[in-house]
């Protein structure tokens, strides 16, 4: 992402471009400065903080990353920084090659994995080097958000496009520093005077800071609590410290001091010395993610590095530009000044020149679009281009979709409605030799619901002739944008026929679609890019909508009663049975994964027959629930914790080796495709949960969707009062809570694992649940004799009596080969 080599170069030159900023900032009185702002590249931060400080081999370790996210804002509050996290939107059309080739290359994740012993990928080490790229678990941001929610952090989340623009002006509003891993923020900063800096997410670090006065002045009074006698250690009983990511404070700090290397606006360009309006001209020339990878070749030569590229692009766009012959055509049209002086600069660049003048423009034209990419966001109204505002009706459907999305709790439905040609489902750790679960039969009917759900509350989606650019191929500009952004405006307006917002969808890349049965208008279909069998490819998959009725007359299902949304969620997930229907809401989503889950995996056996039966097993969809209960007890606990203000948390003890081999469960490739279909399973119930808009209610902030998602009156029940958990299904999954049960282990009691007769009475609640009206072959060994707990028991034990076994065999081996070894043995057994 970003600029081509302009991290490399600021590290080259970091002494002349960057400078140090220690927080906490104080006065000449020793006291603390007030607040600092910064504005925040969210996802940056979110791919760091997990991938530096968890494991995710394992699936997602939701609940200590939500933990990790908490200590970090606390201590960005310590030192001073106010933090405001920036979420990237809907990509635009011109990523879409980009998107496919980071999918495509994101596939080769899954083949190592699998194609790696178990022994071997089941340790700490593995995905730490080049040689695998990591993939964060998919619930990574639902956590992050959650954790801001609760922090009362602010938050910002584009509707389409990416953050960095939004970053940076809302920065230049209130002169903060910015905060990011893309080297776009240093083109686009170098535009602005109203910015403090932008500062490089991998340059944050912490040092042990100076005492102040006040609490030098306690020391000297015996009030210090931290003076305490330190015992030594020997190297070989050191205490195991675990990983942690360096934009954490180490524990050990007493006073933790931030230090902020930070670019100020200016420093770029002065030592490029180019003009801040041409900034980013120069990005599109260096290398971004819009300029053409076949340009950048005839561009460079393929001795040069990363620096004498943007040495040699600054040098020569610096000399066409204050070139006497580009003086003397500052009087012509600026529109045409820019091309022509583009023009200039890319022949000068080229190290063998193009064939034809139109091979020449084309490629002009794609490096002004890039350059174009880098223009900042209006502060106008967004009724023009995003259809949620919701500012006409207070209780209307827009209005409750576009609440639920300034908390970022409707990202896919987001999409979905922006670009329904183009919908990215990005895999999980799937088995690689089997069909992605999102493309199943059942894992597509979730999202077909989802999609006419959204469809009546929003009006419809966006259909629109956008041509796909393929990679390699830059296509020209159309005004079909621009008509369905007129066609937008009117989306508000009462009096407004359905029919002006469709007007189709045409996609090269797009499967052909039989619209005959379609008769109000041009086909309506969704377009999914999803990884195709074991080919190694994402291919795109279309869903055709049904024919849309007329429901002028009656109340959209989001807007409906919350027992009617939660059946119209039970539905599509093959689980509206009574027994789920009687649980409280907080576990029916639970119940309804895994029961979606069996019922998948059962069909597909059923389609293609195979040597081993892929169906899953008795006791694995046991270990899975009581999994599930156990995580979600983990996160009452946490959240509860967060209730006791006046009490103060224990400090963790540090964590022993033994314990630390615990949290590096056996990942056996049986239990990760189980977790790798849940994932995905988890997936299709959050976007169907956010199309019936089931909030949850353990965030502040509140809607008359979600007031009325309250249970009323309370009743005292942690589970029946904790409300929906649709959109944080997070709280049911933990890889290493799961793996653990799977291997028929207990998980770590020091990451809080505790099962209580309460646990016990709600896991045989939903495995009733789960288990009503189950069809005979769905689950292997599901009629067998006993209940699941003694299923589970009975396995473990016949696991434990056979690995006795064995162990009496070897001892008894070893006996016997250590019978008559010596001379003397052999001797003594002679008879004279």
């Amino acid at each position: 992402m970003g600029v081509r080599g302009l991290q490399t170069f600021v590290r080259e030159n970091r002494g002349s471009l960057c400078r140090s900023v220690l927080l906490p900032e104080r006065d000449p009185q020793g006291s603390q400065r007030g607040s600092i702002p910064l504005i925040v590249d969210a996802w940056g931060v979110i791919f760091k903080l997990y991938l530096d400080s968890l494991p995710w081999a394992s699936g997602g370790e939701y609940l200590r990353f939500y933990q990790i996210a908490k200590q970090l804002i606390t201590a960005w509050r310590k030192v001073g920084l106010e933090p405001t996290f920036v979420f990237d939107g809907a990509a635009p059309i011109e990523k879409h090659p980009t998107i496919l080739k980071r999918m495509t290359e994101a596939l080769s994740t899954p083949r190592l994995f699998y194609a790696t012993s178990v022994a071997s990928r089941s340790e700490p080490s593995f995905g730490r080097g080049y040689s695998i790229k990591p993939l964060l678990p998919p619930f990574a941001s639902h956590a992050f958000i959650f954790a801001l929610h609760r922090l009362g952090a602010a938050t910002h989340h584009v509707p389409s496009g990416e953050a960095d623009g939004a970053c940076v002006t809302m920065a230049e509003r209130i002169g903060g520093y910015v905060l990011g891993q893309d080297t776009d923020f240093l083109i686009l900063v170098g535009k602005s005077e109203g910015v403090a800096g932008y500062v490089p997410l991998d340059m944050l670090n912490w040092i042990e800071g100076e005492v102040s006065e006040e609490e030098a002045q306690d020391d000297k009074l015996g009030q210090s609590p931290t003076k305490t006698f330190r015992p030594a250690y020997g190297r070989r009983k050191k205490s195991h410290t675990p990983r942690q990511s360096s934009l954490l404070p180490p524990p050990n700090y007493r006073h933790p001091t931030l230090v902020m290397t930070v670019i100020p606006p200016q420093t770029l360009r002065q030592r490029l010395r180019l003009p801040a309006n041409y900034m980013a001209l120069f990005a599109s020339l260096v290398g971004n993610d819009y300029t053409p990878p076949e340009a950048l070749e005839r561009f460079y030569e393929p001795s040069l590095g990363v620096c004498q590229r943007i040495e040699k692009a600054a040098r020569v766009l610096r000399e066409q530009l204050f070139s006497p012959s580009a003086n003397n055509r500052r009087d012509v049209n600026p529109g045409d000044f820019v091309v022509e002086l583009v023009r200039r600069v890319v022949k000068k660049l080229c190290i063998w020149q193009y064939d034809t003048e139109p091979d020449l423009l084309r490629v002009v034209n794609s490096i002004i679009e890039a350059a174009l990419q880098y223009t900042s966001p209006h502060g106008g109204e967004c009724c023009s281009t995003y259809p949620f505002c919701g500012e006409l009706d207070p209780l209307g459907s827009l209005e409750a979709y576009a609440a639920a999305q300034r908390k970022g709790s409707l990202p896919f439905i987001t999409h979905g409605w922006l670009y329904p040609n183009r919908i990215y489902l990005r895999g999980t750790l799937e088995d690689p030799t089997m069909a992605s679960p999102r493309t199943w039969e059942g894992s597509r009917g979730v999202r077909l619901a989802s999609y006419v759900i959204a469809e009546e509350g929003l009006g419809g989606f966006r259909f629109v002739d956008e041509p796909l650019p393929l990679p390699g191929v830059k296509n020209g500009t159309t005004p079909a944008e621009e008509q369905g952004d007129r066609e937008l405006r009117g989306l508000l307006d009462v009096e407004l026929s359905t029919e002006n917002s469709e007007t189709g969808l045409t996609s090269q890349d797009a499967q052909s679609v039989d619209g005959s049965e379609v008769t109000d208008g041009p086909p309506r279909v969704m377009v999914e890019y999803v990884r195709q069998g074991s080919a190694g490819k994402v291919v795109p998959y279309t869903l055709d909508l049904p024919p849309r009725k007329d429901s002028s007359g009656s109340i959209p299902v989001c807007l409906r009663t919350l027992p009617d949304r939660l059946q119209a969620y039970l539905g599509p997930m093959q689980s509206d049975t009574p027994a789920i229907r009687l649980l409280p809401s907080s576990l029916q989503p639970l119940v309804a994964i895994i029961r979606h889950c069996v019922i998948e995996m059962a069909s597909l056996t059923e389609k293609n027959e195979r040597a081993t039966n892929p169906a899953w097993r008795r006791h694995e969809a046991y270990a899975v629930l009581r999994a599930g209960v156990g995580t979600f007890a983990q996160w009452r606990r946490e959240l509860d914790s967060e209730e006791m203000v006046g009490l103060k948390r224990k400090k963790l003890a540090p964590i022993s080796h033994e314990d630390q081999a615990k949290e590096w469960p056996t990942l056996e490739r049986r239990h990760s495709h189980l977790i790798a279909q849940l994932s995905n399973a988890m997936m299709d119930s959050t976007s169907l949960s956010e199309s019936l808009l089931l909030l949850s209610t353990q965030i502040p902030y509140f809607t008359p969707i979600q007031m009325e998602s309250l249970p009323q009156p309370l009743i005292g029940d942690p589970v029946a009062d904790f409300g929906p958990t649709h959109l944080t299904p997070f709280m049911f999954f933990s890889g290493i809570n799961i793996h653990s049960l799977l291997n028929h282990k207990e998980p770590p009691s020091h990451l809080k694992w505790r099962w209580t007769p309460e646990e016990d009475k709600t896991l045989h609640m939903c495995w009733s649940a789960l288990i009503d009206d189950l069809e005979d072959g769905l689950m292997l060994g599901l009629n067998s004799s006993g209940a699941g707990a003694e299923s589970l028991t009975q396995t473990t034990t016949t696991v434990g009596r056979e690995n006795a076994r064995r162990s009496k065999k070897r001892v008894a081996k070893k006996q016997s080969q250590g019978k008559a070894k010596g001379m003397f043995d052999l001797l003594g057994d002679m008879t004279i």
